[in-house]
Formats: C-alpha cells, structure tokens, sequence
C-alpha cells in the first residue's frame, strides 16, 4: 500500500494527522483496480449497515462478502501506562460492527500504527498532531520503534484478548512511509 502514496507523502500524513482515511483510500482503491474488470464486485467505501458505516465493503451482486474496518493509532499508544488501555472503546465499538453484519464471508480489523525513529524537528512541533506524546514515547523510551514492537506489539494483542475481539492475526508488517519533519516513519 505504500506505493500508492508519493516519496514521503505517507510520512506526512501520519504524523499530521490519523492515518486510517489515506491508508484505509489506498487500500480500496487497490481493491477496486484488481477487481474493476469484474462486474459483479464493486468495492465501496464508507457503506452504511445497521445505521452504522463499514470503511470498505466487497459487495459481489449488491451483497456484502468481505467487510473492512480500519483504526489509525501512534506506536505510543499501546505503551501509555494507566487508566487508557488501547484499543480504546470506540475501537472496540468500530471492530464489533463487523460482527453485527450477517452472511459476510470475511471480516478484517486493521489497525495502522505510526511508528517513528526518533523526535520530529521541534520548529515544526504545531504541525504534529500527537507531538506530546511522540516526544514522551522517546524519553521513555530511546528507540521507539523497538520498544512498539517488543512492547506494544503484545500489549495491543494481549489488550484485544481482554476485550473479547477474538482475532486471528492475518499479517503484521511494515509500510515504509519515508521522512517528514526529519524523523523516518513507518507505518504498521
């Protein structure tokens, strides 16, 4: 998916701003080239079900078969000591739609994790939506990018199991994102 963003753009958008829209755009507009010969299946974004929207739906014949739900998050916030337990309960609330849908072939959570190498440049600190808790992730933590996947990695799944999603974990990997504000991200 990262090659549907120019060098760096990705990059920007994460840091900017939740990611889950540009991300959650790519990936349907993949879907949509690999399936648009096929007259049967059309890929929608933002379908509305139950009063509620799905980001993405395979619709083959006008029926859903494959519902996808996609959550953007920063590599901190799995990590956040206390009373806040990521996955949120708007996570949670976002996830159970796709369980609310009957005769759906497959259903996918995907949650986006903004992972940075290190603290953006501070003259460019109001352009950073979560800065303060990017800049708190690197005190604590001197590489950020290891200590999201060593501990929030399991945190977040360990945290998916006490909030009864049952997931089966399909794929975990890295989207290069490329650079912006000095600092490498990536997304997970």
């Amino acid at each position: 998916m990262g090659c549907e963003f120019k060098q760096n753009q990705l990059a920007y958008l994460s840091l900017t701003s939740k990611n889950e829209g540009s991300l959650g755009g790519a990936l349907a507009y993949r879907l949509h080239k690999k399936f648009a010969e096929n007259s049967k299946v059309t890929i929608r974004r933002e379908w509305p079900s139950n009063g509620r929207r799905i980001d993405i739906a395979m619709l083959r014949d006008g029926k859903a078969t494959v519902l996808i739900e996609a959550k953007a998050a920063m590599a901190f916030d799995p990590l956040v000591e206390g009373t806040r337990v990521y996955p949120s309960k708007e996570v949670t609330a976002d996830a159970s739609k796709l369980t609310e849908v009957e005769d759906v072939d497959q259903r996918y959570a995907l949650a986006f994790f903004t992972v940075y190498d290190g603290p953006p440049d501070k003259g460019h600190r109001t352009a950073i939506k979560f800065i303060d808790g990017i800049e708190r992730h690197i005190r604590r933590h001197r590489y950020a990018k290891y200590s999201f996947i060593r501990k929030g990695l399991p945190r977040f799944r360990e945290a998916l199991r006490c909030r009864a999603l049952s997931a089966e974990r399909v794929h975990v990997g890295e989207i290069p994102a490329g650079k912006a504000f000095g600092v490498n991200v990536s997304v997970w």
